[in-house]
């Protein structure tokens, strides 16, 4: 025997959902995961916010439960936290880039120099 489940979501006013409700068709002893994208709206940093769910169907009586869960408000953590570090650390291979430009030039010339005299003598 199949049921038409619908699920409600009951969200305070700092949190927002793009569907409020689902209807989830089960079979006879079949469980489902449902699932809400919630976003911020107006909610606090580092708070929780107490969600409500509904769940309802109707086999000759009308069934319903209610169950509760709880969201958390988390800061999005970047992998790079700002650019500060970021500029000294071009700015330092840039450095180092030039350095062993330079030092490659020098070897060369050096080697140069030492053909040079050795064919003078």
């Amino acid at each position: 025997m199949k049921h038409e489940v619908k699920v409600r979501l009951f969200l305070p006013r700092e949190l927002k959902a793009l569907e409020k409700e689902k209807v989830v068709i089960l079979k006879e002893g079949e469980e489902r995961q449902v699932e809400f994208e919630v976003s911020n709206f107006a909610a606090l940093k580092e708070s929780s916010y107490v969600v409500l769910a509904s769940i309802e169907y109707e086999d000759k009586l009308h069934y319903s439960s209610i169950v509760t869960g709880l969201v958390k408000i988390k800061e999005e953590r970047e992998f790079f936290p700002s650019y500060k570090y970021l500029i000294p650390l071009i700015f330092l291979l840039i450095i180092i880039s030039i350095y062993y430009k330079i030092r490659k030039k020098i070897a060369e010339e050096e080697k140069q120099l030492k053909k040079s005299i050795s064919l003078l003598i």
